[in-house]
């Protein structure tokens, strides 16, 4: 008989829970497989990345809302493509400052400078009010992960030209990368196949109601 112990590292109670309900629909899974109702590899890939959230999304690693970055904040007499980009380039600030609240960026200003020149490559929004952030860099000490949304929306060069409402932040060193590019699937997937899942985040009311909800999938 298979023993499984998650380890709980937080008396928070909405960690509790949220570790709580995953053993338990890890147990589910497991004996599915067993059954051969799931096609196994693709079941436990899912089900490793859904642990990945529990462990590297952290509350003070979510942010619910930007200061800059808005549209309503764009100078009328100013060339209007150059104060999207002066948009943009708050919005990656911002998102750069999240980032270093995760303890495993090294320097800020070069970090900053990777994220800046990522996006001139191509711009990581997605379209219908998603952005996928995700950077490979020296800077990152290891994967780190997260989470940020405006419920207005902030300009961020989507193919569509909508406004971004939902950020999910991928950086891991540069020789890393299997788990961020199995996350970056994972979050392409969920967006597509749970249709609620947008309008959950953007009606959730704190940073564990999001953790919760994005562990929670799979």
């Amino acid at each position: 008989m298979l023993h499984f112990r998650l380890s709980l590292i937080s008396c928070d109670q909405a960690a509790l829970a949220v570790r709580e309900s995953l053993r338990r629909k890890l147990c589910d899974c497991l004996v599915r497989i067993g059954q051969g109702g799931w096609q196994n590899a693709d079941v436990v890939r899912r089900w490793e990345t859904s642990l990945y959230i529990a462990r590297y999304l952290k509350p003070n690693y979510v942010k619910l809302g930007f200061v800059g970055g808005h549209l309503d904040q764009i100078d009328p007499e100013k060339d209007p493509e150059k104060e999207r980009q002066r948009l943009k380039g708050e919005v990656i600030e911002e998102l750069t400052d999240l980032f270093m609240e995760t303890g495993v960026v090294r320097n800020r200003h070069k970090f900053l400078n990777d994220m800046i020149n990522r996006e001139k490559r191509a711009s990581t929004a997605v379209g219908s009010g998603i952005a996928v952030p995700h950077l490979r860099s020296m800077q990152p000490r290891e994967l780190a992960l997260v989470f940020a949304r405006s419920r207005d929306g902030v300009e961020f060069d989507s193919p569509d030209g909508k406004p971004v409402h939902v950020f999910f932040g991928i950086t891991a060193p540069e020789y890393d990368d299997k788990q961020s590019l199995q996350i970056y699937k994972w979050i392409a997937q969920s967006f597509l196949q749970e249709v609620w899942l947008m309008d959950a985040l953007l009606e959730a009311e704190d940073e564990h109601e999001i953790i919760g909800i994005l562990s929670g999938l799979h």
